[in-house]
Order: structure tokens, then sequence, then C-alpha cells
């Protein structure tokens, strides 16, 4: 990214950062660069996005401007939003189970420091209980990779990670403006865990269809379950789903498979008494929806899989 295809929104004046339509337009704004500390232009023009510039000759990096800006914007918002006693709100898509999750930036949080040493690392931002004690790093990602010291760190004192990844100009501004902040990664997922094997449990539901006996052609309802996308026969039913199946009048039973020379609880005709084993439901499959959903709780696809 060159110095001067960034189009910078902010400049310092007397320590204070201050947005381009805050000041005057050309050297009258009276700002320097917040990291090379050289003077800024308000380029204020008609039909140019209004932006600060370097003058001829000025040596800035794009990427530590934006990360220095970043960092600087984000750890005045959540101050302010302590100092305040409000609620900092952000969301994150997990990289654990694929939700977007929302929260409170600066729960628990005292205060909130910049570039604090640590000894073994410096966050960007760290925030802090009233006894000093580190509850979050936020870290500002330009071009790399929080330091490895960081990352290990919040890992040995279970302290939470959060990154915001910039790229332009107007990611400083949703640093600053935007009401919700996105953040880019966090290390939380705010699912109930397994008691097992502490994975992120998965939402699942029961989805109850028309069909009919495979061996008498009497009409009968087929239950299934899906857990997160992946579909399940009855045999991993809990009471609940078999409950609510049975409200929606499907009939399950054990049956016993001469093939798998086991029984299991499959889908039954009330007719004939005929079952269709799970190996055959993959012809329903298709005809799952949210209107023959119920979501029943929560399940463990993990330890689901490793059975």
């Amino acid at each position: 990214m060159s110095s001067r295809a960034f189009k910078i929104p902010y400049g310092e004046r007397h320590g204070e950062l201050l947005h381009i339509s805050a000041v005057e337009r050309g050297l009258r704004c009276n700002c320097v660069c917040p990291v090379c500390r050289e003077p800024l232009v308000a380029r204020k023009g008609p039909k140019v996005q209004h932006h600060f510039g370097h003058l001829p000759g000025a040596n800035c990096s794009a990427e530590t401007v934006l990360h220095q800006l970043g960092k600087r914007l984000l750890h005045r918002r959540m101050s302010a939003a302590i100092t305040a006693g409000d609620e900092l709100p952000f969301e994150w898509l997990c990289q654990h189970c694929g939700d977007r999750h929302e929260g409170n930036l600066v729960t628990l949080a005292d205060r909130a420091a910049m570039e604090l040493d640590l000894g073994v690392c410096r966050p960007d931002v760290t925030l802090l209980k009233t006894d000093g004690t580190p509850v979050a790093f936020v870290e500002i990602v330009v071009s790399h990779a929080p330091d490895e010291n960081v990352l290990a760190h919040a890992a040995a004192h279970n302290v939470t990670l959060v990154e915001f990844h910039l790229n332009a100009a107007d990611d400083l501004e949703a640093l600053e403006q935007s009401p919700t902040l996105s953040a880019t990664k966090v290390d939380v997922c705010t699912r109930p865990k397994c008691t097992t094997c502490g994975c992120p449990l998965c939402h699942k539901m029961v989805h109850v269809v028309d069909g009919e006996c495979w061996r008498c052609n009497a009409p009968m309802k087929i239950a299934m379950l899906m857990v997160e996308g992946t579909p399940e026969g009855p045999e991993r039913f809990s009471e609940r789903d078999c409950a609510v199946a049975r409200e929606q009048g499907a009939i399950l039973q054990e049956n016993y498979s001469r093939t798998l020379q086991k029984s299991y609880l499959s889908n039954t005709c009330g007719i004939c008494g005929a079952f269709i084993g799970t190996n055959f439901l993959h012809e329903y499959w298709p005809l799952v929806d949210e209107t023959n959903g119920h979501a029943t709780g929560d399940m463990c696809l993990a330890c689901l899989e490793s059975e």
C-alpha cells in the first residue's frame, strides 16, 4: 500500500486525533502525521474524497499510519466507554462454530492501556480489571499477524484475544463511528460446551416429512434429525426428540435389522409394521426445510462423529 494512494482520514493536532471533517482545508488544518510527525495537508476539494495528505517528499509508511491510527482510535473509544460506564457492542464470526456472536468489548474492564509492557510482550491495547489483571488483548492487524509472544501469553493466561484487520481508510472510520464494531477474529465461542470433550454444542432440529411405506404404500410420517446440516436417523434421538416427532405423527419403534444384526429406533409403518432404516432416509433429506423443523436443543457433533 503506497502512502500516496492511502487517503488518511485523521490527523493529529496537539496530541489529539481529528477527523478530516473537523478541520480547515489546506495547511490551515495545523495537523501532523501521527507517525512521521510531518505536516499534513487537508485536501477538501469538490471532486475527491476529503482526506489528509503528506507534503511532497515525505517518506511515511501507509501500513504504519493505518496501524497507528487504528490502535489509537480503538483505545480512545474503549477508554471513553469504560469511563462513561457504557457497553461497547462488537460482533465476530466464530472460528469454532461458524455463528456470528455478539458481546461487549469492554466487559469486566476497568481501563484500557495502549502498548502496555508485560515483560514478555506488548499488545496493541490491553484491557485490564481493577486489580491490573489483563482480561483481553486487542490487536490491530494490517500486514503482519500479531506477535507470537502476544498469542502465547494470551493462551497461557486465559486472556481473550481480539483482532481487528484493517485494509483501508473506511476501516478506521468504522472503528470510531460504527455502533457495533466488527472484529475479524476472536478466540471465544459463546455457545454452550460439551461436558465430555469441551467442543461447542451444535443446534439440532427434528424434521417430520410426509412419506409412504415401502411395503404397503400407506402414508406415513418420516422423522429425521438435522444437526448443523448433518442428517441423522431416529437412533440418535433423545427423549425430547422422540416426543416432538411423535407429536407430529411419526411412529418410532425399536426394530431389528438383519442386515446390521442389531435393533435400533426407526420410523415404522402403523399399518404393516415395516420400518425405514437410516440408510434409506436419504431420499427424504431433500424434503427437509424450515416449515417442518422443530428445535429441540443442542448436541455435540464432535462426540457423535467419534462414535
